[in-house]
């Protein structure tokens, strides 16, 4: 109808007119199809880097990996591009999908994956435009009032949301006193290491500190350059301690019991001889399976962890146990007594008189 409002009013996702043309034509890129090629990066392209944790998924210690999830932020400038009517809030500023296929957008090698799988730039991509410079109006030739900020001033700002499987050397040497430490390694394609720079732009831990089996202990964000090509990456390290009470409740606590049952087998009387011998043997492979189990659960490795070292000294224990008394026994030669039924007897004793006793008892328990 002719009226006016103003120019925060426009695109701004408010229907301010009747006919609502001021939510219309809202289109924020403006580049020159004849200077501008998507797949070329600006000159001297300087992409920020910003990493959220949101969560850790899993911590495969067998299979040497874990899964997380987080935001990557990239943040750049393009002055190659226009931007029309910004907006002082952030969210007014976003690209539709066409706008997104228009530009150049950085894309990152999430390098310690098992396919070196890329960033994309898809429907689940959301890039903003920051408005941080002025802005000059257009010429009195065109019939749309539009505020025109340049792309050298206003930075371009995409973030999604990815769900990746990275790859951990877990170090288990001294388990289950360990620290890890995983990365996520974001690398620049060797075809753009020339044109364009990678810096850290900040990160956080959004997650639970406390995990299954560890809690975080530390992350920090640095930048590091891959092989001998120098390759630009930025490493995102997270450092994992482990709780030890549950592994002390598990793994030293039934280890130490089961010990201490079978050396309390050396101040049985001499004649229960048969019973030291089972009773270290079945210790022995209890804690046998033990170690099965645990190693099981654990990453198979050429060297060998702490918690080896303690299961095979708990190991030799009962079987040493085992040998000093049959040493023992054997020195104590034929005159030697033995555990026969519950009574005290000699080796090479006449068993007859015994014998009649024993079925005397038996026929009178029948009675």
């Amino acid at each position: 109808d002719g009226s006016c409002i103003p120019m925060v009013g426009r695109c701004d996702r408010n229907n301010d007119c009747v006919d609502i043309s001021d939510e219309k034509g809202c289109k924020i890129v403006v580049i020159d199809p004849n200077n501008y090629i998507p797949e070329n990066p600006p000159k001297n392209a300087l992409v920020k880097v910003k990493v959220e944790l949101i969560k850790i998924l899993e911590i495969a210690e067998v299979e040497m990996k874990y899964r997380t999830q987080y935001t990557l932020y990239q943040e750049w400038l393009d002055p190659r591009i226009t931007f029309n009517n910004l907006h002082g809030n952030y969210y007014l500023n976003s690209l539709v999908e066409e706008e997104k296929n228009m530009i150049w957008t950085p894309r990152l090698i999430l390098d310690n994956t098992d396919k070196k799988t890329r960033t994309t730039t898809d429907l689940e991509s959301v890039i903003f435009v920051k408005r941080e410079g002025n802005f000059t109006r257009n010429t009195i030739a065109s019939i749309d009032n539009i505020y025109l900020f340049e792309g050298q001033n206003n930075p371009l700002d995409m973030n999604r949301v990815y769900e990746t499987d990275w790859v951990c050397d877990y170090a288990m040497n001294w388990f289950p006193f360990d620290t890890q430490k995983c990365q996520m390694i974001f690398a620049l394609s060797k075809d753009m290491n020339s044109f364009v720079e990678i810096i850290p732009n900040g990160h956080a831990y959004l997650g639970p500190v406390e995990l299954t089996q560890y809690f975080v202990r530390d992350t920090e964000m640095f930048p590091e350059m891959l092989g001998e090509e120098k390759q630009q990456a930025i490493v995102l390290e997270v450092t994992l301690g482990r709780r030890l009470l549950g592994t002390l409740l598990t793994i030293f606590l039934p280890t130490i019991l089961l010990n201490i049952i079978g050396h309390a087998t050396n101040y049985f009387k001499p004649f229960f001889f048969e019973a030291v011998v089972s009773v270290n043997l079945t210790v022995m492979l209890v804690l046998t399976t033990m170690f099965i189990n645990i190693s099981n659960q654990l990453p198979k490795t050429s060297y060998i962890k702490m918690t080896d070292v303690w299961l095979i000294f708990n190991l030799c224990l009962p079987f040493t146990e085992v040998l000093l008394h049959t040493y023992k026994d054997y020195l104590r030669g034929e005159e030697r007594e033995v555990n026969h039924h519950g009574r005290v007897r000699k080796l090479g004793e006449d068993l007859e008189e015994d014998s009649e006793t024993d079925n005397t008892i038996l026929r009178n328990n029948w009675v």
